[in-house]
Parts: C-alpha cells; sequence; structure tokens
C-alpha cells in the first residue's frame, strides 16, 4: 500500500503517507482479510486475496461491511 513499516524487534516504525491500492494476501488468515478490507473501504484498489477465509470466524463479514457502507446522507 506504499507505508512504509520497519520491525525493530518489540516495536514498530510507521512511517506516514498517502497508501494507495494492492493486492493483500490473507494466507489464509481472516484477521489479515478483515482488517485490510477497512481501509479498502475509502482506498480504490484494494484487493483481498482469498476473502473466504473470514468464513471460519465470520461468514457474513463481507456482507456486513457492505451494508455499513452503503448509507444515505
Amino acid at each position: 500500500m506504499g507505508i512504509k513499516a520497519e520491525d525493530l524487534g518489540v516495536d514498530i516504525r510507521i512511517t506516514p503517507g498517502t497508501p494507495h491500492g494492492a493486492r493483500i494476501q490473507t494466507y489464509s488468515d481472516h484477521r489479515v482479510a478483515m482488517a485490510f478490507a477497512v481501509p479498502g473501504i475509502v482506498i480504490p484498489g484494494i484487493v483481498i486475496e482469498n476473502p473466504q477465509c473470514c468464513r471460519k470466524t465470520f461468514a457474513e463479514y463481507f456482507d456486513v461491511l457492505t451494508q455499513l457502507t452503503n448509507f444515505t446522507d
């Protein structure tokens, strides 16, 4: 997503920036899919690989997320 992050052992340093679209590999981890779906609401081009991995814990996650983001003023 274009944001620099460094592993400093027990700490992590994240350099501010403007994120952009990216393909997110979930490695079949529902937490990764769910976490990166949130910025995907406002950042065009975020593609979650294997979103079905969320079925383990929250089968309707993407349906619920869509409902929450499809509101009108």
